[in-house]
């Protein structure tokens, strides 16, 4: 007889207030699961899940702030493979304060990716943005990297260029904040 894979049980979709944890919200199209309660995502409070049955409520699907307003200052980053290197943090400074418009879009058409290192570091972007010549440019990878699987898909996920694999593609984004959709 053949054993049966227990459910995984799944939390409900959480309510505007984000006050019924654990719950479930949609970030970048995948289901992310939110452990605590509060208004934060720290690093330890939340994972990738199965979605709850039944669509995301109407507030979850409305569109995103992609990136740095032109008004928000610039938040300097340093590289997460080579931190120390001025060139490697000026770059991971661009790709962490991504202006919104930078990396809005409609329509997956509307998208790219800039990649490097081999393969290894992804980054989406809506294909306008690459006149701005230092998006031109993946992050710094790490020194002793090799060939990597290559760029995943890139696609317009509510109303932002996002990965495929539903992430921005950058270790450190200053914008959007890490704080609930």
């Amino acid at each position: 007889m053949a054993s049966v894979a227990p459910a995984i049980p799944t939390a409900p979709w959480c309510n505007e207030a984000y006050d019924n944890a654990p719950c479930v919200f949609m970030s970048f199209g995948e289901c992310v699961s939110k452990d605590t309660k509060g208004k934060r995502i720290s690093d330890g409070d939340f994972a990738y899940t199965k979605c709850p049955s039944g669509d995301p409520p109407a507030f979850m699907r409305r569109s995103m702030v992609c990136g740095r307003r032109a008004n928000e200052p610039v938040v300097p980053t340093r590289s997460r493979n080579m931190s120390g290197n001025a060139t490697c943090d000026r770059i991971a400074t661009e790709w962490a304060n991504v202006l919104h418009e930078e990396r809005a879009c409609t329509s997956d058409a509307d998208c790219t990716v800039v990649t490097g290192d081999g393969g290894c570091q992804n980054v989406a972007i809506a294909k306008s943005a690459l006149k701005r010549k230092a998006l031109q440019t993946a992050p710094c990878g790490a020194p002793g990297s090799g060939a990597c699987a290559g760029a995943p898909a890139v696609r317009c996920v509510q109303g932002c260029c996002a990965l495929s694999n539903g992430s921005w593609g950058t270790g450190e984004v200053a914008y959007p904040k890490p704080a609930l959709p």
